[in-house]
């Protein structure tokens, strides 16, 4: 099972969706965990995973499903330093790992992630790994079902996140 992550946030709370696929092909979620926290950290810059880890641990404390690898909307690695898949692996001391699927490019990360076009877009994804190989994840993001940018699986997580009233 692969778990697939995102996170909206309002003031003081978050609003965290945990979509689960059984394989990378999957078009339909096998289960959907949604949880709403309170009194969140702010966000710092360059501090990001302050905010979001503690909702990603949250969820993932609801899961039933024992989960193979973790999907985050962010990068496991920004430059040469932790992003917040690196601390997402490390809380859970490499038991999963963890690929960062992010949308936007950051400056001087060419090093730590691979591009990914997908469909007919110009615009690429930009895919980075801890506890697996880089160049499979990026076959198995390229593999998601969805004909656009990007897979159908992610593009729900990130609607479920931002419906709060669920």
């Amino acid at each position: 099972m692969i778990a697939l992550f995102d996170v909206d946030y309002k003031e003081d709370k978050a609003h965290a969706a945990a979509v689960i696929i059984e394989n990378w092909q999957s078009e339909e979620p096998f289960r959907i965990y949604t949880k709403i926290i309170d009194n969140i950290e702010a966000y710092q810059p360059g501090e990001f995973y302050k905010r979001e880890l503690p909702c990603l641990v949250s969820l993932i404390s609801l899961f039933e499903e024992e989960i193979s690898v973790l999907v985050v909307d962010s990068y496991v690695w920004v430059k040469s330093k932790k992003g917040l898949g690196a601390y997402v692996y490390d809380h859970f001391q490499g038991k999963y790992p963890v690929i960062g699927v992010a949308k936007s490019r950051f400056a001087d990360n060419d090093e730590n992630c691979v591009e990914l076009l997908r469909g007919e877009s110009n615009n690429p994804l930009y895919i980075s790994a801890i506890g697996t190989d880089l160049i499979e994840t990026k076959e198995h993001i390229s593999e998601m079902s969805g004909e656009f940018r990007m897979p159908a699986m992610l593009k729900l997580v990130d609607r479920l996140s931002k419906e709060w009233d669920r």
